[in-house]
């Protein structure tokens, strides 16, 4: 068109009939619109529900409505969110402007309505324990909410979070702030928020702290303890003495060579140290007290590449793929039953509360411990129609993806409500796996995804639901970075 002076100017189409002519020109090149749909970036859970963080910003919830299974109500999540997080029985959705938003069992945090003001902009991550969030804020301040027994109260050491907070870590009822000095605040229970008896270790030169926590396997305990790494190699260890929180009983000459690894159990830690050598401390029934039978196996043949836990025992996995348990026998800490099959072979371990499961080369599980052998102790070998890619787990239960795309399960009988009606469903296609306490979401190559396990906890969801959820397989991306879906877990684990 022509304007008085006879400019031209050229006339372009809205933005929406420009956007309206992609999509028709993607479907004749034949990429279905369905494709287009927004992916899932992020799932998270509680014991009891899901949320699906979704590439546009907006947030999905299924699961207990009455539990964090229900956004009906919650404003300000259609866009914006860029990361969840979760107690046992609320959710807190971090946004783009740095706010908050909360939802779920006020007695859990789902109720932030105290410190609505403090968390309208400047927050960066968030931190939860079983019934409490803490946030840490981009002026190095913290802001708490929750039940007070479980750190949801910061008053005793409010002067101390104002600044200079680099990181919070938690057990299930207490945190643990680390600043920007080297030196530690705590505040919440007794198991790990009273850090009196070894305040002066705690004022510099803290690197990392560690935690036994509830999280990992979203149970119900208080967690009992933490665990921090000085950069002089020391390892300082609070709150309950003989649930993880008293490291006095290693002998000063084991930490000689330096820590290597440290893998928290649920109420102790085990240590890998440079030299090879492993040492254990905490409830000997949780796998705190490492057996002489253990001990000559892991001081004899090749070294410890990697320690991994349950709540009741720890498994090392050697370099020459050979396994060593020890802690309680029946929740994994006894592998005599399958110790020819864990001789060798064995590339990963994975875990529920309590039960292990070695991945091996062949591509064969083999798994022992609680819950393994029709609801009860047992162990067993399992090889499938194809080759064992990944293993997911919940508390109870272990859900494993194979090469072909199905899915195969075993543990607890909660897991499999609704497992054989939706395995036409799972029988391909499948990448990832997330679970709550008793139920299971899988995501399939083709964008669509599928629930089983307890209706309320989150193995039913609803149509809408499972229309909307989509996953993109991860894309190389310059330096070799892939993008995927992950899950949170704030279980205190290394900086």
């Amino acid at each position: 068109m022509k304007t008085p002076n006879n400019t031209t100017i050229a006339v372009l189409p809205s933005a929406s009939i420009l956007a309206k002519f992609f999509l028709l020109s993607l479907v004749v090149l034949g990429i279905p619109a369905a494709a287009l749909a927004q992916t899932t970036t992020q799932v998270t859970s509680t014991s009891y529900a899901f949320a699906a963080l979704m590439s546009d910003g907006s947030v999905l919830a299924w699961g207990d409505s009455g539990q964090g299974g229900s956004i009906n109500g919650v404003s300000g999540l259609d866009s914006g969110v860029t990361k969840i997080f979760a107690t046992n029985k609320a959710f807190a959705a971090l946004k783009d402007d740095g706010s908050v938003i909360t939802w779920g069992v006020t007695d859990y945090a789902g109720d932030s309505s105290s410190v609505a003001s403090s968390l309208a902009s400047g927050v960066m991550e968030i931190a939860s324990t079983e019934r409490a969030f803490a946030a840490l804020k981009s002026d190095g301040s913290v802001v708490t909410w929750g039940d007070a027994g479980y750190g949801g109260d910061t008053s005793a050491v409010a002067n101390s979070l104002a600044s200079g907070v680099t990181k919070i870590y938690a057990n299930g009822s207490a945190f643990a702030a680390l600043k920007s000095d080297g030196s530690v605040v705590t505040w919440g229970s007794s198991f790990g928020g009273d850090s009196n008896s070894v305040a002066d270790k705690l004022a510099s030169g803290v690197v990392g702290i560690y935690s036994n926590d509830h999280k990992k396997f979203q149970t119900h305990s208080k967690g009992f303890s933490f665990l921090a790494l000085k950069n002089d190699g020391s390892v300082v260890t609070w709150g309950g003495s003989s649930l993880g929180g008293n490291s006095s009983g290693v002998p000063a000459d084991k930490w000689a060579s330096g820590v290597k690894e440290i893998v928290p159990g649920f109420a102790g830690y085990a240590v890998l140290m440079n030299d090879g050598t492993v040492v254990a401390w905490g409830h000997s029934a949780y796998g705190g007290y490492i057996d002489s039978d253990a001990e000559a196996s892991l001081g004899s043949g090749s070294p410890v590449e990697k320690i991994y836990s349950n709540h009741y025992a720890f498994a090392a996995l050697k370099s020459d793929g050979s396994v060593v348990t020890w802690g309680s026998e029946n929740h994994g800490g006894n592998s005599a039953g399958i110790a020819s099959s864990l001789a060798s072979g064995v590339i990963k371990i994975y875990s529920t509360s309590v039960s292990f499961a070695a991945l091996k080369d062949d591509g064969s599980v083999v798994t022992w411990g609680e819950y393994i052998v029709n609801n009860s102790t047992g162990s067993a070998v399992k090889s499938f129609s194809s080759k064992v890619k990944d293993i997911f787990a919940t508390p109870y239960s272990f859900a494993a993806v194979l090469e072909n795309g199905s899915v195969e399960v075993w543990g607890h009988s909660g897991a499999h409500t609704n497992f054989s009606s939706k395995s036409g469903s799972l029988n391909s296609g499948v990448v990832k796996i997330y679970g709550t306490s008793d139920a299971f979401v899988a995501l399939k190559s083709d964008g669509s995804a599928v629930t089983w396990g307890t209706n309320g906890r989150g193995g039913n969801a609803s149509s809408d639901i499972l229309d909307k959820l989509r996953y993109t397989p991860p894309k190389p991306v310059p330096g070799g970075v892939d993008s995927e879906v992950v899950v949170t877990r704030l279980s205190g684990e290394p900086p």
